[in-house]
């Protein structure tokens, strides 16, 4: 916060001086009002980064919740006679939100290699974050059997010499729409963040203080990727907090082990904002990398409504889990039973409890072989799956590093 003038001065000199004139309330009203709105920008990247705004307490009658609340349709999931598909529509519980975040490296093609559903319930102050594994099996007509390709077909669908930007609206449309048709969650919002943003977005506030679950190395010159960290406690530079959410060599299950670091990574990042957002300077600094470097269809006022609640969020109330998969003969394949249960539990913004029936009418997420291993891994198999929570995930994460015992 701006000092007034330190003791001593003139400026708190009150011998000969005249009374200060008053500033008009409209001009306090008016930098009140730009504070908000830096600070809600500011926060719709933090935390969409890795695909998690805070929110915080419950409803309220100020002009923020009665003016600016977001405004969604939707009701029940129900299934369509002719098509077999869910519909998205009936009755929505109150102030239930969930995005669809995606981050981006153009080093990969344009593929979605972080993956992220997050749920906000303003009303009874608590978040979920689902991470979507980017190798998940897809069997829906494109060139590859990944769902992070659906985003980068519909990218290279849209009309050559489009801007960048309307083209990566024209790819997050058909990942939404992707997602709302055959996982039947209902998606409100959408970010698209760059690595890029990710990293400067570090820097600028001055490193992120996190515990490095292990040490890491590895070099892959082709994307400029060079890991060298070390286990323990310390303030990483946006080159190495980008270092540190990439890598999955140092892990034997790969991908899995990479998105419980990203786990701790936002956990420590979340953290780190409610202690020093309140720095208008680097507030100013990181307005730019909003407007720059995120692409999402939150407005304005979306932003602020969810600001207004993000500080007073407590930490315990965020969790974070993985969609549960497992291997089948070489594809991530989703778990049928498990992944309703998620969606029920931790996505649903309906009144009414998500069936097995609503989830991948199409068989999409498997292989069309009732005898195949994939088929019945997908329909029959469950695992026991572990959600974080925000404030402990340190002491929950348990890594399975490659070599060691």
């Amino acid at each position: 916060m701006p000092q007034k003038g330190a003791p001593g001065t003139m400026a708190n000199s009150r011998a000969g001086q005249k009374k200060k004139a008053k500033t008009p309330a409209w001009k306090v009203f008016v930098t009140v009002l730009i504070l908000i709105i830096s600070v809600a920008i500011v926060l719709s990247v933090v935390l969409s980064v890795f695909g998690i705004p805070f929110i915080g307490r419950p409803g309220g009658s100020g002009w923020v919740d009665q003016f600016l609340e977001p405004n969604v349709s939707g009701d029940s999931n129900w299934m369509d006679n002719d098509t077999g598909r869910p519909v998205l529509s009936g009755d929505r519980r109150d102030k239930v939100y969930n995005f669809l975040v995606a981050g981006l490296n153009d080093d990969t093609g344009n593929n979605t290699d972080t993956l992220m559903l997050v749920h906000f319930d303003v009303e009874n102050m608590g978040a979920n974050i689902v991470q979507i594994p980017r190798d998940t099996y897809i069997n829906a007509g494109y060139n590859f059997h990944k769902i992070n390709s659906v985003f980068a077909a519909g990218y290279n669908r849209a009309e050559l010499g489009t801007e960048k930007g309307q083209r990566r609206k024209a790819g997050m449309n058909e990942l939404c729409e992707f997602i709302e048709t055959n996982m039947a969650v209902k998606i409100d919002f959408t970010v698209i963040v760059d690595l890029s943003a990710f990293e400067n977005f570090i820097d600028q506030l001055g490193g992120l203080h996190v515990k490095v679950p292990c040490d890491m190395t590895y070099s892959d010159p082709e994307q400029n990727l060079y890991i060298d960290l070390r286990q323990g406690e310390q303030t990483l530079s946006g080159y190495q907090a980008m270092c540190l959410v990439r890598n999955r060599k140092t892990y034997a299950d790969a991908d899995y082990g990479r998105m419980d670091v990203q786990k701790i990574a936002l956990a420590a990042l979340m953290k780190q904002v409610k202690e020093n957002i309140t720095d208008v300077s680097t507030l100013s600094s990181l307005m730019s990398i909003a407007v720059n470097d995120v692409t999402t269809d939150l407005t304005v006022d979306n932003c602020v409504y969810f600001a207004t609640k993000v500080l007073k969020m407590d930490m315990s109330r965020v969790k974070m889990l993985t969609l549960p998969t497992q291997n089948a003969n070489g594809y991530i394949t989703i778990l049928k039973t498990n992944a309703v249960e998620v969606i029920d539990q931790y996505l649903n913004v309906y009144a009414e409890t998500f069936t097995a029936e609503q989830f991948d009418s199409g068989k999409i997420f498997t292989n069309k072989d009732p005898n195949s291993v994939q088929y019945k891994t997908y329909l029959y198999n469950e695992m026991e799956y572990k959600v974080y929570s925000a404030d402990h995930i340190d002491d929950e994460v348990s890594l399975n590093v490659m070599g060691k015992k």
